[in-house]
């Protein structure tokens, strides 16, 4: 009977403001031929046969990123040894700030103890295994058949769930191991499988001793993860994190832009509610929008700050900014849940009887950079940086400030990154320092 651990890469909130210890997951020490696992609290440390590296999940499916097999599990009397030899970049294990925070924050642990006891597994060279057609140097993944690990049916998540995206990820192509009984709920999860237990996990294990060996190379600090400027003016003021500023460079952007600029914008957005919602919603009037930031709904029952209104007489768009921050105000009446964005809603159906809006539809949105962890709410589309990285790229603001825009396209390709890409940047980033 072998025990598998299924160790779940860059989840919880927790990765929002500090380098992800897991992410010297994917890179070879610099003075070692052998890599090493970060096991996360959860976890534990016990000794298992093999680790399956999941990623975030996704509607109940975990994708498989790598597998390690044959691991080592390192005695805790040995750790801390192992942390003051190995380097990474040149620096050792302890020289690295795991647990630094982002500039948003105010407060900075020094205690390295969490990652040095959790440093928990040895993989040999040539048994760590990437996925047939699968790409993953930390920062990049290109699958041809992804392969997902899907939980074991349990109060939230039906049989009849189960069958049904078990049917949708097969007919994408992708390849699908179902567990008998487990149902991981935190960053780890610990499993057996033979032949008859787990019979999927069993096979796909099995296979994976064919499978491609990753080869992980020591860190490259030249290698850049992206074209961000880290020079740019936001860096120099301490913005890029801003969520303020970001609403008011969506503002100043969407003012200075003429009426078929507005309503491309518009558009844009009307068209990504209708691929989400299975609507057909058209823009068809010509007039122009009105665009308000930062409005204060005092004429509701629950005050509030609307971060971008743009409406007209069709349509009211509500959108919430959210850069490291969650949708709050959440609250349950009767059984029902509300958010801040209820209350914005109330507002816009006073602003259609102020101003003869009768007619027009309310749609909210929320800007979310594509590291965020921000939950999915009924009724309401999210809107990805890279999204709007994209939009405001293929759209340039013409006889606008060339250096602005550029400032601000640049600010936006930083909140366009992954949770693993955006780790990886920090990572690199404290290097090279």
């Amino acid at each position: 009977m072998k025990k598998i651990l299924l160790s779940k890469m860059f989840v919880g909130e927790y990765n929002e403001n500090s380098i992800g210890h897991e992410v010297i997951n994917f890179y070879l020490p610099d003075n070692c031929e052998d890599s090493f696992i970060y096991n996360p609290p959860y976890g534990k440390g016990q000794k298992v046969d093999d680790v399956i590296l999941l990623g975030i999940p996704e509607r109940f499916a975990y994708p498989v990123l790598a597998i390690a097999l044959d691991v080592e599990k390192i005695e805790h009397n040995l750790c801390e040894e192992q942390a003051n030899n190995l380097k990474y970049g040149g620096k050792t294990l302890k020289e690295i700030d795991f647990d630094q925070f982002t500039p948003t924050s105010t407060k900075k642990q020094k205690d390295t103890t969490l990652l040095v006891s959790h440093f928990t597994y040895k993989v040999k060279k040539g048994n760590l295994k990437k996925l047939p057609n699968n790409l993953l140097d930390g920062t990049v993944k290109q699958v041809m058949q992804q392969m997902y690990i899907i939980p074991a049916t349990n109060n939230k998540f039906s049989k009849e769930m189960q069958e049904n995206r078990i049917k949708e990820l097969q007919s994408k192509n992708c390849k699908v191991i179902v567990l008998e009984n487990e149902n991981p709920q935190h960053s780890c999860a610990y499993c057996n499988c033979n032949e008859e237990y787990n019979s999927s996990l069993f096979e796909f294990i099995n296979e994976a001793y064919k499978y491609e060996n990753y080869d992980l190379k020591p860190i490259q600090l030249s290698k850049t993860l992206t074209n961000i400027d880290n020079n740019s003016f936001l860096n120099f003021i301490g913005k890029e994190f801003s969520e303020q500023a970001f609403t008011n460079m969506f503002y100043n952007v969407l003012t200075n832009g003429n009426t078929e600029y507005r309503r491309n914008f518009v558009k844009f957005l009307i068209n990504h509610h209708n691929l989400e919602n299975g609507t057909n919603y058209s823009l068809s009037s010509l007039q122009d929008f009105v665009i308000a930031k930062e409005k204060i709904t005092t004429d509701t029952s629950r005050k509030g700050r609307l971060d971008l209104l743009i409406y007209n007489k069709e349509y009211i768009v509500i959108v919430e900014n959210k850069i490291n921050s969650n949708i709050n105000g959440i609250y349950e009446e009767n059984g029902i849940t509300f958010s801040q964005l209820d209350k914005y809603k109330e507002y816009a159906e006073k602003l259609k009887i102020n101003n003869n809006l009768q007619n027009a539809d309310i749609l909210v949105f929320v800007f979310m950079p594509n590291y965020s962890l921000i939950k999915q709410i009924v009724g309401v589309n999210s809107i990805t940086y890279k999204e709007l990285h994209k939009f405001f790229t293929q759209h340039p603001l013409l006889n606008f400030n060339e250096m602005f825009y550029k400032e601000f396209v640049n600010g936006l390709l930083l909140h366009s990154l992954t949770r693993e890409e955006d780790i990886n940047r920090r990572f690199i980033n404290f290097l090279n320092k």
